[in-house]
């Protein structure tokens, strides 16, 4: 069976939209299992560091001194979007 020549360009053409879609699903698809990924190692990292004696004083200053920053009671820090982390 032969196809007429004048439907060739949107054979081609549904072809590039059918191929467009495909990669933006598998696009998305990646997206969604990296950030599942992300976020169950940091799930366990904080477990395991919530098991270190000292890990748990560094961030609980850690904590204490971003409530001083939020209260703008930090001398030389504007504001808390201002520090680097």
């Amino acid at each position: 069976m032969r196809i007429p020549t004048e439907s060739c360009p949107q054979i081609r053409k549904a072809l590039s939209r059918l191929g467009a879609l495909a990669l933006t699903g598998l696009l998305v698809l990646f997206s969604l299992l990296s950030v599942g990924c992300r976020a169950s190692l940091e799930l366990m990292a904080q477990k395991e560091i919530g098991k270190r004696p000292v890990s748990r004083v560094y961030l609980s200053g850690l904590k204490y001194f971003e409530d001083l920053m939020n209260q703008g009671k930090v001398p030389g820090v504007k504001s808390p979007e201002s520090v680097v982390q």
